[in-house]
């Protein structure tokens, strides 16, 4: 059991050393394929997601130890779906995480495929995890999946690649974002919550402010794929081109303004669950914050 309450750095390093060994131990070590799946899986990231699952189980005084695994089954979900979102076909990005993209490495056909492999080992890895009752398992993998697909981040993706003047609106913006981003920080949150063995009016909270937290973390993207440069994001910026965005629809300073409210929200909300161990707000703040002046 691992109750003791950690801070956001620590528990990144953890999952990056999980991410390592998992990759490692449940995969083939050569091919291309496993050698795509690491590039995308292991480059240098903030691992917001997985660090938000286990703030959320720390906030309920969770055992983080158990948290790892699925943390880090999120991870490859999300790393995944950039995978796909990079291709040709989508944006056709050039940079990822400081590094060439994947498919400008191993080439599209095993970008495809690594990452098919990567959404297949997230679910292994969840249903492998000690410590969790199978309920629990099935819980997570049931997030996962509906986080991942048409609900969730293949909608997302499907809205964004068609999209046309009707979504020059923004509560159709506001969709788009909770599919393609809020879904799963929604499910990062979730599943820290089912680790934790919380329901009732503290996870309707916490699934309220993930909502809000998917709107900050979309916003404050739109508003650096305008305002920053690639080697500061370490990714292809203006990106979104003739896209519709809330920045494209509002402004700059007005779409600041609506991430620090939804901002504030998230942080009210959270607080709200009388945390045991409140570090969830505060890594929020550390993270969004200094992107919001201006």
């Amino acid at each position: 059991m691992d109750r003791t309450a950690q801070q956001p750095d620590a528990l990144k390093g953890r999952i990056d050393v999980r991410l390592d060994a998992l990759m490692t131990n449940g995969t083939a070590r050569d091919g291309l394929v496993a050698q795509a799946m690491r590039h995308a899986l292991t480059s240098p990231g903030k691992r917001f997601r997985p660090v938000v699952t286990l703030l959320t189980v720390q906030q309920f005084g969770g055992d983080v130890a158990t948290a790892i695994d699925p943390a880090c089954a999120i991870e490859m979900i999300h790393a995944a779906s950039l995978i796909l979102d990079d291709l040709p076909s989508m944006d056709d990005a050039a940079r990822r995480r400081g590094l060439p993209t994947t498919h400008r490495l191993f080439g599209e056909d095993m970008a495809i495929l690594a990452s098919i492999a990567l959404v297949t080992r997230a679910f292994a890895v969840v249903t492998a995890t000690t410590g969790l009752a199978n309920d629990t398992k099935l819980g997570i993998t049931a997030r996962l999946a509906d986080a991942a697909g048409l609900a969730g981040l293949v909608g997302g993706q499907e809205i964004d690649l068609r999209c046309g003047p009707e979504l020059n609106d923004r509560q159709a913006l506001r969709e788009l974002n909770r599919r393609k981003t809020g879904a799963l920080i929604g499910a990062a949150v979730d599943i820290g919550l089912l680790v934790a063995s919380v329901d009732g009016p503290r996870a309707d909270k916490m699934r309220d402010a993930a909502d809000h937290i998917g709107e900050v973390f979309q916003t404050v993207d739109d508003i650096l794929d305008v305002t920053a440069d690639q080697a500061s994001v370490g990714k292809d910026v203006r990106q979104d081109g003739d896209k519709p965005t809330l920045v494209s629809v509002d402004g700059v300073a007005a779409t600041r303004n609506g991430a620090r409210f939804h901002m504030e929200q998230a942080v009210s909300l959270i607080d709200g669950c009388s945390p045991v161990a409140p570090a969830l707000a505060p890594y929020l703040r550390t993270v969004f914050e200094p992107h919001l002046d201006g």
